[in-house]
């Protein structure tokens, strides 16, 4: 189950507090959208214009998803690029190894040393507990 977005929380798309949570259906898809209440005035009509942002399907998107390997997801899930990392070490690390030289896999590998010494900034996984996945790395 993804972390998904809900009234209270900051819109991810601009900021400002979900005051609720809207869903269209437009054939036989059902997207969402972050409504923050009356934030703009119509520069016309001097009228309050309400403020609503785009945070894309419910689920994923479809078309997009059927040209990769995994699903592809809007806004409403917070979660997501964690869980896109976990599909692409699950399902695409194989195919694409053959694929990867010495430059690419530095950069990868130097993209995941930011991803780690960033949670440890803030305090969202130990130092030791790094240091010890470092350790198992290395064996």
């Amino acid at each position: 189950m993804s972390l998904r977005v809900k009234a209270g929380m900051p819109c991810p798309e601009c900021g400002l507090i979900i005051k609720s949570i809207a869903y269209k259906k437009v054939g036989e898809n059902v997207y969402v959208y972050a409504y923050h209440g009356y934030v703009d005035v119509d520069p016309v009509t001097k009228r309050k214009k309400p403020r609503v942002c785009f945070l894309g399907p419910r689920d994923h998107y479809k078309y997009v998803t059927k040209k990769h390997r995994f699903a592809l997801e809007g806004l409403v899930a917070l979660d997501r690029e964690v869980r896109y990392l976990e599909n692409l070490v699950e399902h695409e690390l194989e195919r694409i190894i053959p694929f990867i030289n010495k430059p690419l896999a530095e950069r990868l590998l130097n993209a995941l040393v930011k991803i780690a010494r960033k949670l440890i900034e803030e305090n969202k996984i130990d130092k030791e507990y790094a240091e010890e996945k470092i350790k198992e790395l290395i064996k």
